[in-house]
């Protein structure tokens, strides 16, 4: 079931694409904005993928919780890409291999911060991608997550959000099937991230 988009609200939202990013789509590139429900996004894991909703979110952030920007080649990516400070980006790295059992792992954009992205307090315009399962989306040409429909993150929704989400994927709002599924690669913490800073090891972004 498709959910109509979100109108602008005010929430603290734990991922989100900025107004402007482009997006890989089965049309070319598109800015995050212009991207509607029955879509086909480009992903990494499942190919061409439909959007199921898209969830719109004015950001108010203070420094603490503040989006963090990526200057264009600062990543890979073509363009400056602005993400909410719990945006995964995908990164690999040989200790990630020997430690987790896996090459390729999500690390939050704050974690990032200060190192190759800087926090940009501000007002912002962010936006969400739902999929019947976790993908990973090409955005401003690096990898990235959509939208993780888990109850802890859609805690963190405003009541439209809460209901697209719950409009397009109705069985997460069953008690007894509460459960969206895996990620689409494993989520650092910020322990596990800092382990594998002090081994000197780097992480990198994997080819797109």
């Amino acid at each position: 079931m498709l959910a109509r988009r979100g109108r602008s609200g005010t929430a603290a939202t734990p991922v989100g694409l900025e107004q402007g990013t482009l997006v890989s789509t089965s049309a070319g590139h598109l800015p995050a904005e212009v991207i509607e429900p029955g879509m086909l996004v480009n992903t990494e894991n499942a190919g061409a993928q439909q959007v199921l909703a898209v969830l719109k979110s004015q950001s108010t952030a203070s420094s603490d919780d503040a989006p963090v920007t990526f200057p264009a080649g600062c990543i890979g990516n073509i363009q400056s890409l602005t993400l909410n400070p719990q945006h995964c980006i995908v990164m690999t790295s040989r200790q990630c291999l020997e430690l987790y059992g896996v090459s390729e792992v999500f690390v939050p954009a704050l974690f990032l911060a200060g190192g190759h992205g800087s926090a940009r307090p501000g007002p912002s315009v962010f936006y969400q991608l739902l999929f019947r399962e976790h993908q990973i989306v090409f955005a401003n040409g690096v990898m990235v997550e959509s939208f993780y429909a888990g109850p802890t993150e859609r805690e963190t929704l405003d009541t439209e959000a809460k209901g697209l989400v719950d409009q397009a994927l109705p069985e997460l709002a069953d008690p007894f099937m509460n459960r969206y599924g895996p990620r689409a690669r494993l989520r650092l913490t910020r322990r596990e991230f800092a382990v594998l800073m002090g081994l000197g090891d780097s992480l990198t972004l994997p080819p797109v």
